[in-house]
Formats: structure tokens, C-alpha cells, sequence
């Protein structure tokens, strides 16, 4: 029976709690060539943390900045979106691991869109080729950053279509043609863009007598 024993509290025995692991990734990060994107302070994911505990924010950092600047080239780049100094309740009860996020920028996008055109009736047809690789019969737009024709060089492959009463023909008569994207294709070896032909070709190419 317990009124036989006298209880008598140990000494010198202590208890060791230890951290709980918990581990917070950087979330990937998207963006374009020559668009500039903030990292916030909420783009992470964790795992191991228990209930009741929180995560209110973290620092996002790229190359020491809180954004991706729109001067990164295109490509991927893995681990470079580096995460750190968690804040939240409970935390100081845990180790925590940070691992980093990977960033994919983008190709901008130039966009094409033959000129007006105005030539005077010759009696020959309009070498459509010819006339789709000339870079100078096209208002190019979407340039980034200090990039120009001369950095952004386009090689042109097919040709443009023209119509003339909503049929396909081909330019010679005097009269009014509406471009049409045909089998012209432009590409760059600039590896920061790719390059489009404008969705709706509403200029003109007049033959005038």
C-alpha cells in the first residue's frame, strides 16, 4: 500500500526538447524578358509544420534584390530564388531548412505589321518574296530594355498573301490589296524573343494608275 513508501522527488534529471524540422522552398518564379516581376514575401511552401504554429511571411531575394529585373535573358535558371528569415508564431521551435526557387524568363514577343503601301501600276506583278523579306516594309514593335533592329537581327522565310475581294491573288492591276499572313514565317537569333506576325493585317497595298 502507498502508506508504506515515502515518495521522494528525483534530482538532477533534466529533459531535452529538440527542434522540429521544418523545411520552407522558395515558390518558382515566371517571368518575360523585359518586364520586371516582385518577389513579395508570400511565395513559399513548407513542410513540417505542425497546427496551431504559422508562417506569416519569408524574404524572397534574387541576386540580393527583391525583384526579378526585365534585364535577365530568357532561359531557366535553377536555385537562384533564394528564400530566408521566416516570420510567424511558433517558429522558434523548429529548424528550419530553407531551399531556393528556380526562374524561368520568357521570350518577349516582337510583333510585325506590314506598312501601307502606295506604288504606281508598272505592268509587273509584285515579287512577293522579295517584298516579305524586307524588314523595312513592316512597323516592328516590342523591343526591350536598349535592344534595337540591330540587336534583334529578323530572317524571313515564305512570304506574305494578298487578297483582293476576299479572294487570295496576286498584286499587278491597279486596285487596293489586303495582306494576309500566307506562308511568311520571321525568326530571330536573338534568343530573348520570338517573333509574331500582328493578329489583324488591316493595312492596304494600293496600285494607283
Amino acid at each position: 500500500a502507498s502508506v508504506n513508501y515515502v515518495l521522494t522527488q528525483p534530482t538532477g534529471v533534466t529533459a531535452s526538447i529538440t527542434p522540429k524540422a521544418l523545411t520552407i522552398t522558395a515558390s518558382n518564379v515566371s517571368s518575360v524578358y523585359g518586364s520586371s516581376v516582385g518577389l513579395g514575401s508570400n511565395g513559399f511552401t513548407e513542410s513540417g509544420l505542425l497546427s496551431g504554429d504559422s508562417i506569416s511571411a519569408v524574404t524572397l531575394l534574387y541576386s540580393g534584390s527583391t525583384s526579378v529585373p526585365g534585364t535577365v535573358n530568357a532561359g531557366s535558371y535553377s536555385g537562384v530564388v533564394a528564400v530566408s528569415a521566416a516570420a510567424g508564431s511558433g517558429l522558434s521551435n523548429y529548424a528550419i531548412t530553407y531551399v531556393p526557387g528556380n526562374l524561368t524568363v520568357g521570350r518577349a514577343t516582337l510583333t510585325l505589321d506590314p506598312n501601307a503601301q502606295s506604288t504606281v501600276y508598272s505592268g509587273s506583278t509584285l515579287n512577293a518574296a522579295t517584298f516579305s523579306a524586307n524588314a523595312s516594309n513592316y512597323t516592328v514593335t516590342g523591343y526591350k530594355n536598349s535592344d534595337s533592329a540591330v540587336t534583334v537581327p529578323l530572317s524571313f522565310t515564305g512570304s506574305l498573301g494578298f487578297t483582293a475581294g476576299g479572294s487570295a491573288t496576286s498584286v499587278l492591276d491597279v486596285g487596293t490589296y489586303g495582306y494576309a499572313a500566307g506562308t511568311l514565317a520571321v525568326s530571330t537569333t536573338n534568343a530573348n524573343y520570338q517573333v509574331a506576325l500582328a493578329g489583324s493585317l488591316s493595312h492596304q497595298y494600293v496600285v494607283t494608275p
